[in-house]
Parts: C-alpha cells; sequence; structure tokens
C-alpha cells in the first residue's frame, strides 16, 4: 500500500461544468479516480494529483524533496486524512512545523482559531460536514442532506499555510477536498496562478459555502413556524413545540460554528500580510461578509422563533381562558339548577321531619309542636351565625 498512485492530468472541465457541481458527468475519469480515503494527497499545477499512503512515497526524489518548504518550488498543496503519531512526527521533521501545531493536531483540538508561527499560519476549522464516506463517489460534488447533520459532532479542518504551500489534515474524509481540487482545475483557464494563500481562502469559502444549504432550509422551517403556530389543533400543540425546540437548537449550533470564524478572518485579513496577497485579501473579505451575513441571518431566526415560541405561549393561554370561561358557563347554569331547587329541598326537608309538623293531621293545640319550632329556630340561630363568622373571617 505504499507505492505511490499517480492520478494522469486532463484538459481542465468547461465553464458549463464547473458551475454545477450536482452533475456527475461534469468531471473527467482522471478526477474521479481521486479517492478521499487515501491518506495523502499531492496537487499542483504541473504535477496534477497525485495519491499515497505514506509521505516517503509520496516525495519521491527529483520531483518533490524534503526542502520543499524552502519556497523554490512550484506552489502545491498536501491533503493527509486521518494521520497517526508517526505521520505527525514525520511532518513535523520534513516540513518544520512547531510541535504545539502537531499537539493540536493529534490532540483532535476543535477550537477554531488562527495561530501565527514564524513560517507559517496554523488554521483550525469546523465544517458543517459531519461524516463523509468514500462511497459517495458516485455523487461527486453533492453536499450532504441536512436531515444527516449530527449537531454533536462537526468535522475540523486543519490548515499549515507556508509562503509557498499548503497542508490540510482532517481526522475523517471531507467532501471541502474535493470541491476544492475541482476549483484548483478551474484555475489553470484563468489569470489566477495557484498560490498556498489561494488554496487556503478556497478551503475557507467552500466551509462557509456548505453552511448555505442549511441557512436555506432553516429559513424555510422558522417562516413555516412563524406561520403556523397561530393556527394550531389541540393535537399539533406538542408537535409545534418540539420543532421551535429543534430549530432553536439548530440556530445555537450555527452561530457557535459561524461567529468563531468572524475573528478568524480578522486576524487573516489584518495580521498576516506577509502570508497573503492583495487580491487574496479581497477575497477573504467578501467571505468574512458571507459570515456576518449568515450571522445576521441567524440573530433574526432567533428572534423570529423567540416570537412564536411567546405566540404559541399566548395562544395556549388563550385556549385556557377559554376553556376556564367555558367551565364558568357551565358552574353558573348549574349553579342557577341548584338555586331553583334548593328552596323545594329546604320546604321538603322541614316538612319531612320525624317531629309533628303544622299542618300535620291529627294534631291538637300546639304543645305538639314544640320541637318542631325548636329545631326551625336553631336552624336559623346556625345560619346567622355561620353568616357572621364568614363575614369576619372574609370569606365572602
Amino acid at each position: 500500500m505504499d507505492s505511490l498512485r499517480r492520478v494522469p492530468s486532463f484538459e481542465p472541465p468547461s465553464d458549463s461544468s464547473r458551475t454545477d457541481l450536482s452533475n456527475p458527468a461534469s468531471f473527467s475519469k482522471p478526477f474521479q479516480a481521486y479517492s478521499p480515503s487515501i491518506k495523502y494527497t499531492y496537487y499542483s499545477n504541473d504535477t496534477d494529483i497525485r495519491q499515497a499512503w505514506s509521505l516517503d512515497a509520496l516525495l519521491q526524489p527529483g520531483e518533490v524533496t524534503n526542502d520543499m518548504f524552502s519556497g523554490s518550488k512550484e506552489p502545491f498543496w498536501i491533503d493527509i486524512v486521518t494521520p497517526n503519531s508517526d505521520d505527525l512526527s514525520r511532518l513535523a521533521s520534513v516540513f518544520g512545523v512547531h510541535p504545539l501545531s502537531i499537539e493540536d493536531v493529534q490532540m483532535a483540538d476543535s477550537r477554531e482559531k488562527c495561530e501565527i508561527f514564524e513560517h507559517y499560519l496554523f488554521l483550525c476549522i469546523q465544517t458543517c460536514d459531519q461524516k463523509f464516506l468514500s462511497s459517495t463517489t458516485n455523487n461527486l460534488g453533492r453536499r450532504p442532506s441536512m436531515d444527516g447533520l449530527d449537531l454533536n459532532s462537526p468535522a475540523v479542518l486543519y490548515m499549515l499555510v507556508f509562503q509557498n504551500y499548503v497542508i490540510s489534515i482532517h481526522h475523517e474524509p471531507i467532501p471541502h477536498i474535493r470541491r476544492v481540487l475541482r476549483r484548483m482545475y478551474g484555475l489553470k483557464t484563468s489569470q489566477l496562478a495557484l498560490s498556498s494563500d489561494w488554496v487556503m481562502y478556497s478551503l475557507l469559502d467552500d466551509a462557509v459555502d456548505e453552511f448555505l444549504p442549511q441557512m436555506q432550509n432553516l429559513e424555510l422551517e422558522v417562516d413555516t413556524i412563524d406561520e403556523l403556530v397561530l393556527f394550531l389543533t389541540h393535537s399539533e400543540q406538542s408537535d409545534m413545540l418540539r420543532r421551535i425546540g429543534r430549530a432553536r437548537k439548530r440556530v445555537t449550533h450555527l452561530q457557535r460554528l459561524l461567529k468563531p470564524k468572524i475573528e478568524i478572518l480578522k486576524i487573516l485579513t489584518t495580521r498576516c500580510p506577509e502570508f497573503l496577497r492583495e487580491h487574496t485579501l479581497i477575497y477573504l473579505r467578501d467571505v468574512n461578509d458571507h459570515v456576518l451575513t449568515d450571522i445576521q441571518n441567524l440573530e433574526q431566526y432567533s428572534e423570529t422563533l423567540n416570537r412564536s415560541h411567546s405566540n404559541y405561549l399566548a395562544h395556549i393561554s388563550i385556549e385556557l381562558n377559554e376553556a376556564s370561561n367555558r367551565m364558568n358557563i357551565v358552574m353558573k347554569k348549574l349553579t342557577a339548577a341548584a338555586a331553583l331547587v334548593l328552596p323545594l329541598s329546604l320546604v321538603s326537608g322541614i316538612w319531612g321531619m320525624n317531629v309533628a309538623v303544622p299542618g300535620q293531621p291529627g294534631i291538637d293545640g300546639w304543645v305538639p309542636l314544640i320541637p318542631f319550632f325548636i329545631i326551625v329556630t336553631l336552624m336559623m340561630v346556625m345560619m346567622v351565625a355561620m353568616y357572621y363568622i364568614g363575614h369576619y373571617n372574609d370569606w365572602w
């Protein structure tokens, strides 16, 4: 597996094919031979694409030597996927990479940053693509579906940007490499020459562009929630609350990925004049504008979701008030019915006692009615006493 795998050169694709990234037929056969799972990939305008499973096999004597980081060679780009400790040690010895940078890559540090060293820039970028399997080579250039997004494990791309070359490192295959390689072929027929700062810009630009389909999907979801939140049936209320929660989680996740890139682009455009050419700075400012636009849109989405959540709670509150009002109406009717029946119950209860009552046949004189009047008097006394006790304790 240490043998060098050469991909023959070919004519760059036409302008019409470069604009259609979703059409596999626009790729030539040599480019389709590229495999994202092979550990080392080398590209330059002179030697085209070469792939190998070891750095020594990639650095063939007479073509690319171990002193190529001196800056005297043609600009090139090396991509490394799933490196181990030996790969990183060899990389440090050949290219003079600082041990701190190697440590960050080895420990898979995911904090986005841009560090300036004496001879190179070290960038750590988180991307939207979570998993990119080599079996997707039949879908060249196609972006993964939003449904497959794992919000807990974003892919991390490390870049070592020297004066004349770029080394990109990642611990899993990602689609950005293929798309940027395809973009490099377009430079062959344009006035822009391959350079290290241009490769860095292309990787950053592609990583930021990867947010576009997710932003569009999120915008559609937020607009749908905002329109439907006030027209919910009882069975849809719990589902809407879950949709609002999921949308908020996606907004927070995208904000967490986008905001650190503002600081990275600020450092690149203001503190790295010796590594970047003027025309590359212009393109980086355009990437910065895209990031700022996405962040502003996310803030707007967050405000819309907050308003939708408030409208949802207001809608629930209105429904609860309506249910309470309906219950009050029912209780009012029941109270009226009870008030109509109460006098009848009182009369029937008093005249149904087991004592002599007025009007009862066989009663002679008032003496047999003494128990009846005593009971009625006690009832009146108890009623008056209860009224004053309730009035004193502010029960009514």
